[in-house]
């Protein structure tokens, strides 16, 4: 059995438009930035990323993530960010445009993996 987060990350300003997003607790921030980025056709190669305890810019961060997986971030595990269910983040991608996203942990939950993670398990239809 491994222990799985399922977070909710959805646009700050566009609610409407979210993905649902399974992670087991010992993968990374890396990883996390990873699945996001493909979640919403974000490139890859370009733009740092960052995600924050609370708000955005006015709270802590975990270090910015470089594409590449390279960053002061990029290391540090979901288990370690101590989350608890309904918790939330808040995550920037590319920070000249500043696209703001809050991420909801809606469950932790122990399974038996059967597929690769992290996976995209839901998302909004707009």
């Amino acid at each position: 059995m491994e222990t799985i987060y399922v977070f909710k990350v959805a646009l700050k300003y566009r609610k409407g438009l979210w993905r649902k997003i399974e992670i087991k607790k010992d993968q990374t921030l890396g990883e996390f930035d990873e699945i996001i980025r493909e979640s919403f056709n974000y490139d890859s190669w370009d733009h740092l990323s960052m995600f924050f305890s609370g708000r955005a810019w006015k709270s802590e961060d975990f270090g910015q993530i470089e594409p590449g997986s390279q960053g002061a971030g990029v290391k540090m595990q979901i288990d370690q960010l101590g989350l608890s269910e309904e918790d939330k983040l808040e995550y920037v991608y590319d920070f000249g445009d500043d696209i703001q996203h809050v991420i909801t942990l809606e469950k932790i939950k122990e399974s038996e993996i059967k597929y690769k993670t992290p996976c995209i398990i839901a998302k909004s239809r707009t």
